[in-house]
């Protein structure tokens, strides 16, 4: 599943994918394209292909990018009785919903790392760590 391949990174996805599929004797390639690059896209996306005769279905389904991959996972296997990867193989293409993406820069080159707040580099606790009191009930 492509976005338009005026847009260089689909039309370079895309060719990759040619790319990969003709290293593989037998494998086969249908070039879908969506009509956005959005989860709900992707949902209508796996809604049309469960309409497909089971024969009919694709081994795998790449996806131009995580968004559609997600829309497409959530038709296949919560909508329809699909299972991912058992029935069909899904690949989303970017990072950009992944739940662990750094929240933080990494410092810059020749800087030394700074010790965690509230523990010094050996370990113990600082000084000025506020301390709540215990109260008695």
């Amino acid at each position: 599943m492509t976005g338009p391949t005026s847009v260089r990174q689909f039309a370079d996805r895309l060719e990759g994918a040619r790319r990969a599929v003709a290293e593989v004797p037998g494998a086969s390639l249908e070039v879908v394209e969506s009509e956005g690059q959005t989860v709900l896209a992707g949902r209508g996306m796996g809604d049309q292909l469960v309409t497909r005769n089971s024969g009919q279905l694709p081994d795998g389904i790449f996806c131009a990018n995580d968004l559609l991959a997600l829309g497409v996972m959530q038709s296949l296997a919560m909508t329809h009785t699909l299972r991912i990867p058992e029935d069909v193989a899904l690949i989303g293409t970017t990072t950009s919903i992944l739940p662990f993406q750094p929240s933080c820069r990494c410092p810059p080159s020749g800087s030394r790392p700074r010790p965690l707040a509230g523990r010094q580099s050996n370990g113990s606790q600082k000084s000025s760590t506020p301390r709540i009191p215990a109260t008695a009930a």
